[in-house]
């Protein structure tokens, strides 16, 4: 899908959930800090998750570090249950570890001085393009698809019928051995 499809796709979806007031949790593990050409993926697309899930992006992976972005609605039902029932006892043995905490910063901060952002856009669509020359008319592929520094491929048996490997072609890792060699 294109972004416009994307968003609509997107839209479409809030709007169910608003109507039966059903919660969004938008998983931005992989997607977050900066890969779609935007902080996160929600708005990127517009998103308004209830509780967004962050990790990977956050360090660039050099220690590990993972969180939640609460929304409004949410920090309200939590707001609320604390002045019921004291506060939310939800600590492990490496909670706010000071050098994850600082690799999580000292990389937010690499993100703004270097313009990380607007450069994943700009990279990603370069990316999405070489990768649609390169493989687009592949027997194999079916589509190449991508947003920001997310791209996609996918592969089928039969391109004309849509036809998609058995999982016991185990066509996933021939791929990846014929790109390593």
């Amino acid at each position: 899908m294109g972004c416009y499809s994307e968003r609509l796709y997107w839209a479409a979806i809030q709007s169910v959930l608003k109507k039966y007031d059903i919660l969004l949790v938008d998983d931005e593990v992989v997607t977050g800090f900066r890969r779609f050409g935007s902080m996160l993926r929600s708005d990127h697309y517009g998103l308004e998750a209830d509780i967004i899930t962050i990790a990977k992006g956050l360090t660039l992976a050099y220690a590990p570090l993972s969180g939640s972005i609460i929304g409004k609605k949410m920090w309200e039902v939590l707001e609320k249950g604390t002045d019921e029932s004291g506060p939310i006892g939800h600590r492990w043995t490496y909670s706010a570890h000071p050098i994850r905490a600082a690799a999580g910063v000292a990389n937010l901060k690499l993100i703004a001085e270097l313009d990380l952002v607007a450069d994943a856009g700009a990279v990603g669509a370069y990316l999405s393009a070489s990768m649609k020359q390169a493989l687009g008319d592949h027997t194999h592929v079916g589509d190449v698809r991508g947003e920001g520094m997310i791209c996609a491929i996918e592969f089928f048996k039969d391109k004309d019928s849509r036809t998609f490997f058995y999982a016991a072609d185990k066509i996933r890792p021939q791929v990846s051995v014929t790109l390593l060699s």
